[in-house]
């Protein structure tokens, strides 16, 4: 997944080479968003940096890197036989997000605009599993879930006369396998255009 992702974003840069001019700065775009995704029972934030390259007024194309923001936290007591108490702890967070999108954008009326995006996405989950049996330390066990695939989400967008943009999206990152349920969310971010 990791490949594809290097190569999609390869690919931008070369296609954003060769629509090269004298006015090329005016075309780049920076932001940040925040993230917040359900994966199955998890609901997981993400603080995201961007860059991207309009290509024309109705496409461009993106590349993003996030980390996770919080943690989910889960304790539960479990018995595995009447003689043997056990409790457990569980922390999940967002390691890190890697998201490269084309977006496809349509204005609506004055300042608003729609857009839908393609993406592909990398996302690692990191797990910390503490338990315990009720008259001993605890033990700790530490895993990571590793997926990507492609994605899609849709949007509307708010642009302020000096080159401000907030935006604020739906986002379907397709199914996680280590969960085996589908991850969506919502965004709210905010672009400056160069």
């Amino acid at each position: 997944m990791k490949h594809a992702i290097i190569s999609a974003s390869l690919l931008t840069l070369i296609a954003l080479n060769t629509h090269a001019s004298d006015t090329l700065s005016k075309d780049f775009y920076t932001g940040a968003e925040y993230s917040n995704y359900e994966f199955g029972h998890l609901d997981l934030g993400v603080a995201t940096l961007k860059g991207g390259y309009k290509y024309n007024d109705f496409l461009s194309f993106e590349v993003a890197y996030g980390a996770g923001v919080g943690a989910f936290m889960k304790e539960e007591r479990y018995y595995s036989n009447p003689l043997a108490n056990y409790s457990s702890t569980s922390e999940y967070r967002i390691e890190q997000q890697v998201k490269v999108k084309a977006i496809g954008e349509v204005p609506i009326i004055n300042n608003w605009s729609a857009y839908g995006y393609l993406q592909m996405v990398d996302t690692r989950i990191q797990h910390k599993f503490r338990f315990k049996k009720e008259s001993e330390h605890y033990q700790s066990r530490k895993y990571t879930y590793d997926d990507g695939g492609l994605g899609y989400g849709l949007g509307v967008k708010y642009s302020f006369p000096e080159n401000w943009q907030v935006s604020l999206e739906y986002s379907s990152l397709g199914e996680f396998n280590p969960i085996d349920k589908n991850v969506s969310g919502f965004s709210l971010g905010v672009n400056y255009q160069f």
